[in-house]
């Protein structure tokens, strides 16, 4: 494949850009491509951001820069497998970079979850572009859900994913959840393992929140879990509350219009 570079260039002072590569040679090699044509200073506080390789680059380029995400905008430039938040690739790269240099692009904005969990000692913030997991993998976890304070239920499992329209694709339908379209501002809510018999019930399917909507969990005692918030995971110890939201904080995603959501589920699993 051979990809002409132009001679225009964009010189740094225009913007500020950072770039994030997936260790390979494939993205390493559009990486030099993009760098001829823009002069990428690697700024802690960048307007574009350039993601190369699949979804979990970007995650990594959004917690990376989280303090200015609602200022950037993410290019993605997809190398990978699935890339459903990547709408470039190596024979786009030229009318993507025209698009920076004219200023001519169009982004979509992902809404992120956000979402507080307390131990016994300190309260903790955390958002996601795709989905948090609290797991615990050596024991059942009892959890009582609360939606808008109110006790809906006590899950007694593995754990439970919490997944935004955008992250819908991932572990959610892993899970059996639905795929959702991301113009639709939601929390869904799917099961890891529950327990179901005579004496424990849950609610046994995929539940949907809507954009107002606060879940809340509290466990019967404090309880060692493994807590997952997109590609990151951390065990966080005597967890005794969980809060859980849709925030209006948004991630901006370029894209080229060439491909729809619904066009790329289908080429990833239809």
């Amino acid at each position: 494949m051979i990809v002409i570079i132009r001679q225009d260039y964009l010189k740094k002072g225009d913007n500020m850009y950072a770039i994030v590569v997936k260790n390979d040679l494939v993205s390493k090699r559009i990486a030099q491509k993009l760098r001829e044509r823009i002069d990428i200073d690697d700024s802690e506080k960048p307007k574009i951001i350039f993601s190369i390789g699949g979804d979990g680059t970007i995650l990594r380029a959004i917690h990376r820069f989280s303090d200015v995400l609602e200022e950037a905008t993410i290019f993605g430039i997809h190398t990978g497998h699935l890339g459903f938040f990547m709408d470039f690739n190596e024979e786009s790269l030229d009318e993507m970079i025209d698009s920076v240099i004219n200023n001519t692009y169009k982004t979509n904005d992902f809404n992120i979850a956000e979402a507080t969990l307390t131990t016994k000692n300190k309260t903790f913030t955390y958002f996601a572009l795709n989905e948090f997991q609290i797991i615990e993998v050596d024991r059942v976890i009892v959890l009582d859900v609360y939606i808008d304070n109110l006790l809906f239920e006590t899950f007694r499992g593995t754990g439970l994913c919490f997944s935004t329209p955008g992250g819908s694709t991932g572990m959610n339908r892993s899970l059996g959840g639905a795929i959702v379209d991301p113009e639709l501002r939601s929390i869904q809510v799917t099961e890891l393992a529950s327990i179901n018999s005579n004496a424990y019930r849950t609610i046994g399917s995929p539940l949907m929140l809507g954009t107002n909507r606060v879940l809340h969990l509290k466990p019967e005692a404090p309880v060692d879990i493994d807590f997952c918030y997109d590609h990151l995971t951390m065990n966080i110890r005597g967890m005794i509350e969980f809060r859980c939201a849709l925030s209006d904080k948004t991630v901006k995603i370029a894209y080229n219009g060439n491909k729809p959501f619904f066009e790329r589920v289908k080429r990833a699993f239809l």
